[in-house]
Formats: structure tokens, C-alpha cells, sequence
């Protein structure tokens, strides 16, 4: 185990005073992380940054122009060939902070109840090394996007997204390219989650992203004659490569990653994007940003899908519905279940804050006043009036949130009216109908007489 001396920042900043010259020629910025008074990151005038008592330096992307660090978290150096093992690193359970597990010889098969005090011992013997925060990851994702250097990744840096580390490696075929790659892959093997055992050293590399499936997470793996971007069980013990970051902090939610803006109305913050987009929108009628079309109320089970199965059963239960289909129903009140009828489970379904429903740790979904008083009341952006167009879909994109014209989905048709309106979700109820926001090219208004639940939304969260 390394050794961990406690530093209090008043020593800490004696020295910095008393040396002030000194520090002043090696260092352009000093970095502290103040957790338990320990320095942790230092950033030197070569852009070489101490990171835990290592020093990495940043590389160029020929391919993307990106920064990454030039070795593995936890290496001695850069790698000098593939199965050089002063860089093999340190070997991360997936989501797992920087707690000692990643270089203990010591295991457990004691399952972690917080997955920010995990312990120090790598937790072996079934395939996730937690049993909270098991659906897709969100709060172990959002922990590795961090840049602040409380995580794995150094001030600035952060473990990558899949699509991130895919655009680097296209070029990697063995672990002979992996090590002729920029980013000088060694072929550090994996730890088991089954035993503990370090496995395939010196014959496989396997880097993790922050990507993760339902139960699984990402990572690329290579070996001698070939390389796979595979999904695998978040207690392997993998290497983490770090990339810098650009832009806003990021937010990682069901698949998908979202960064925030800030109301210049209300201040308050929302997401940059509709649920499940895969960009901010660039234009009204781009579909890219449209994300998914969810029933009121109803959370992530697969249903939003824009091309989801149908079924004409109402579900009986509201809060596990049990399978991922559209349902159907065109019988007044044309909901999507026979039960809720006044819509209060749901209500505080999308309420919830904690990150179980539609909504990232710390939002949810909007009331009709909240959405409104950004959009359409006096003081507000007010789209439905004539500036900056005529064009009500023009104006609702032209906001802080960039709106698209989505349209809405109503089996059997499927989506319709996209690029024609946009339409919006809210928390809000009208008797056996739910309130939304609308906008075309000639109008934009408040649904306030309801609108039938068993219709697919955007939804657009907000922080609580």
C-alpha cells in the first residue's frame, strides 16, 4: 500500500509563501485538492501534470486534436514498447474512485453500499462491485466526468466517452499498433473480478470509457491479432486513460451526456438538450437534437424510443410497467394505464430528484409555470411574440435551450408534425390530462386544457 502522508493546508500554505520564488520558475498554475489537506495535482510549465505522485504530460490527437495524458493512471512513465511494465498503470474497477483498490493486493467479496466509500480492497466475485447504482451507471459516470481532480482523472481531465476513445484507435489492430498508436497503449492485461488474479499481461490492453449500457460499461480491448469496442461487467480491473476536457462539466444520464445552461430570465439551470438527444441543436429541424417522445409520466424503460414497439394493454402499474412498448389506447381518457388516474404517482415520479427517474441527479421535470415563465410569460423570452421572427419555431430555437420543432408521437402514425411543431412535456395536470408547451410557425401556447397522456413528448429537465 502506498503511504499517505496528511498535510494541513496551513502547512501547505507556509511553504507555498516561504518558497513563493522558487515555485514561481517550476510552476505556471498550483492546483490543491483539499480532500483530506493532501496535495494531489500539480500542473507544470511543460503542461506536465502531479497527479497522486505521478507526472504525465498531455498529447496531441493527430486524428482529433485533442489533449489526452501520455500514459495510464497510475504509470511510472511512458511506454517504451508494449510490454513495458513501468506503464502498465493502475487497474480501476469501473466507476470506482482514485481509494487504493486500484493498486491493492488485497480483495474482498464484500459488495460496496457506497459507491464513494467503497473501502480500499478490490472487490472480487460477482460482476458489479456494487449493488446501488446499478441501472446504467449515472452516478458512477457523472464521477468519472468529473474535472475538478476529486476523481480518477487529473484538474481538467477526465475518463473518456466511448465515441471519444473510438475516434483514436481506428488505426490499432494488435497490441503492436496499440503501442505505435499516439497514446502508446501497453498491453497491460485486466484484473478478474472473478479471483483478483492479473490476467493476459503483456498479450491484452483494455481501456475503459465512461460509456455504459444498462448493466454493462464500455471499454476497447486489443491483444495480438485483433481489437473489439466491447461492453463488459463494471468489476473488471481495467487501465483508465485520461482525456482534457472542452467545454462545460458534463452530466452522464441513461446513455446519454448532457451539459447545462443558464436561464438569463430566471437564472436557474436546465439541461442543454431534450432527453435522450445526441446534440444541442443546431437548427429547429435538426433531428439529431428531437431526443426521445415519452408518455406523461411514464420513465426510462424503453417505450421513448422514437421507433418502440406498440401494444394496445394498459399497464396496471405506472412505476414498472415491465416492458419497453408504446402503448396505445383511443379510448377516452386515452391514457397509457388503467390505474393513477389523477396522475399523482407519476407526478411525483418525475418530481424525483434522485436520479431513479427521467431526470439526472438534481433535476426533474418541469411544472407548467416553470416552463412557461421561461418561454412565453412577460419578462420571459416570449416566443409566442415577433421577435427575433415571425416564426414561432425560429424564436423557440433562438432561447437559452434550443428548442426543436420535434413534433410528437401518436401511434398508429408514429412521430408526427416534426419540423412543423414542438412540443414539451411538463409535471402539470388538467383532470385526466396533462399539461404541455406547444409552438408552431404561426403560434406558441401554454396547453393548459391538457393533453392526452397516452402521447410521446420531449421532456426538457431543470434543476430542483
Amino acid at each position: 500500500m502506498k503511504q499517505i502522508i496528511k498535510v494541513s493546508l496551513a502547512v501547505v500554505s507556509t511553504f507555498v509563501m516561504t518558497t513563493q520564488s522558487a515555485v514561481a520558475e517550476v510552476l505556471t498554475e498550483l492546483k490543491l485538492h483539499a480532500t483530506l489537506g493532501i496535495v494531489t495535482n500539480f500542473i507544470l510549465d511543460d503542461g506536465a501534470v502531479q497527479f497522486h505522485g505521478k507526472t504525465y504530460k498531455p498529447v496531441v490527437s493527430p486524428h482529433t486534436g485533442r489533449v489526452w495524458l501520455d500514459r495510464n493512471i497510475g504509470a511510472n512513465q511512458k511506454c517504451t514498447s508494449f510490454d513495458d511494465a513501468q506503464c502498465y498503470g493502475d487497474y480501476f474497477q469501473w466507476g470506482r474512485g482514485f481509494d487504493g483498490h486500484q493498486n491493492s493486493i488485497d480483495s474482498t467479496i464484500v459488495l460496496a453500499t457506497d459507491i464513494n466509500n467503497a473501502g480500499a480492497e478490490f472487490i472480487r466475485g460477482t460482476f458489479d462491485w456494487t449493488f446501488t447504482d446499478l441501472n446504467y451507471g449515472n452516478s458512477r459516470a457523472t464521477n468519472w466526468l468529473k474535472i475538478d481532480g476529486s476523481s480518477v482523472c487529473p484538474v481538467g481531465y477526465r475518463v473518456p466517452l466511448k465515441d471519444e476513445l473510438d475516434a483514436e484507435v481506428g488505426n490499432i489492430s494488435n497490441k503492436e499498433t496499440a503501442y505505435s498508436n499516439f497514446l502508446k497503449f501497453p498491453a497491460a492485461g485486466y484484473r478478474s473480478f472473478i479471483d483478483a488474479n492479473y490476467l493476459s499481461i503483456g498479450t491484452w490492453g483494455t481501456v475503459w470509457s465512461v460509456s455504459s449500457t444498462e448493466s454493462m460499461a464500455s471499454y476497447f480491448r486489443f491483444w495480438s491479432v485483433s481489437n473489439w469496442n466491447i461492453e463488459g461487467e463494471r468489476a473488471w480491473g481495467l487501465s483508465v486513460r485520461c482525456i482534457k476536457h472542452v467545454g462545460k462539466p458534463l452530466i452522464y444520464h441513461n446513455t446519454t451526456t448532457y451539459a447545462t445552461v443558464t436561464s438569463p430570465y430566471t437564472g436557474r439551470v436546465w439541461l442543454d438538450r431534450n432527453l435522450g438527444a445526441s446534440q444541442v441543436c443546431t437548427a429547429f429541424d435538426d433531428a439529431a437534437c428531437y431526443g426521445d417522445y415519452y408518455q406523461w409520466g411514464r420513465g426510462f424503460d424503453g417505450h421513448q424510443e422514437s421507433n418502440s414497439s406498440t401494444t394496445a394493454t394498459l399497464a396496471t402499474d405506472v412505476t414498472n410497467v415491465g416492458h419497453g412498448d408504446y402503448i396505445t389506447n383511443n379510448t377516452t381518457p386515452n391514457d397509457w394505464t388503467s390505474v393513477d388516474t389523477t396522475g399523482t404517482i407519476r407526478i411525483a415520479n418525475w418530481s424525483k430528484t434522485d436520479g431513479t427517474s427521467v431526470c439526472p441527479v438534481g433535476f426533474r421535470v418541469p411544472t407548467i409555470d416553470e416552463l412557461s415563465v421561461e418561454l412565453l410569460d412577460v419578462g420571459s423570452a416570449q416566443i409566442d411574440g415577433n421577435t427575433p421572427s415571425m416564426d414561432k419555431r425560429e424564436n423557440a430555437f433562438s432561447t437559452f435551450l434550443k428548442l426543436p420543432s420535434s413534433g410528437y408521437r401518436y401511434d398508429p402514425l408514429g412521430i408526427i408534425q416534426s419540423v412543423i411543431r414542438g412540443d414539451l412535456w411538463t409535471a402539470s395536470v388538467n383532470g385526466f390530462l396533462a399539461d404541455a408547451i406547444a409552438f408552431r410557425s404561426d403560434i406558441a401556447i401554454q396547453i393548459t386544457g391538457g393533453k392526452p397522456r397516452k402521447y410521446g413528448n420531449p421532456v426538457r429537465c431543470l434543476r430542483n
